[in-house]
């Protein structure tokens, strides 16, 4: 499996950046009205929402199954006022915070996966990630430490009954395809909703509350 070298901040249980170090197509972008996509390289890239050629963010993505060489980036998730973007790189579960005119940064925080979930002032981001045991945190956009916002959060992909078609939607608006994530996230005024094909504590989706209450949805039911 193919290691990339970052500069990394180790503070255990806080969120930090760091610049991050090869594998960045050019040292920030600035962006208006901006569209992140994936290319066919599998690589992060920018465009403006009336159209253009796409600007390269990162340019080290990997494909080599042969030899068990991966790196692939999957777009998260724009902050709700369009200047910062969270992706990830799927293989490591590593997070980069890109804001406009600025360098591309590592989020120093141990990352299950790649979904993250902006608070809609901006001002907050979830992401499933680990703190004692695996769960769902938020940390402040601008760095600090996580709130454990529900743990014992045990996913798995399985087969089984289409999700409903409100929440299949909301997958989608994410960025997520309900047919092959096997989770998501999305930030809703009464609390943080997740999607799972498989939970310990729901078999389907939940909307996590501030003091971790699970108001759950089964899919099977």
């Amino acid at each position: 499996m193919s290691k990339k070298i970052v500069a990394v901040l180790m503070v255990t249980g806080i969120i930090t950046i760091a610049v991050a170090q090869p594998g960045f197509a050019q040292d920030s972008v600035t962006y208006e009205n901006p569209l992140a996509y994936i290319g066919e390289d599998n690589n992060v890239y920018i465009t403006d929402a009336s159209g253009g050629v796409g600007t390269a963010v990162t340019n080290d993505a990997i494909y080599e199954p042969n030899v068990g060489n991966y790196i692939f980036y999957r777009t998260s998730s724009w902050s709700p006022d369009g200047q910062t973007l969270i992706f990830g790189d799927s293989e490591s579960a590593t997070l980069y915070m890109l804001k406009s005119g600025e360098a591309a940064a590592m989020l120093n925080v141990e990352a299950e996966d790649v979904h993250t979930a902006w608070s809609p002032d901006g001002t907050q981001m979830a992401y499933f990630g680990f703190l004692d045991e695996p769960g769902v945190l938020v940390v402040p956009a601008e760095g600090g430490e996580p709130t454990f916002w529900a743990g014992g959060l045990e996913f798995s992909i399985g087969e089984g009954p289409l999700a409903e078609p409100a929440i299949a939607l909301l997958a989608r608006e994410q960025g997520e395809n309900p047919l092959r994530s096997s989770r998501y996230l999305a930030w809703l005024p009464n609390g943080i909703f997740y999607g799972s094909m498989g939970s310990r504590n729901c078999y389907g989706s939940a909307i996590i509350q501030a003091d971790g209450t699970l108001l759950c949805t089964d899919w099977w039911g």
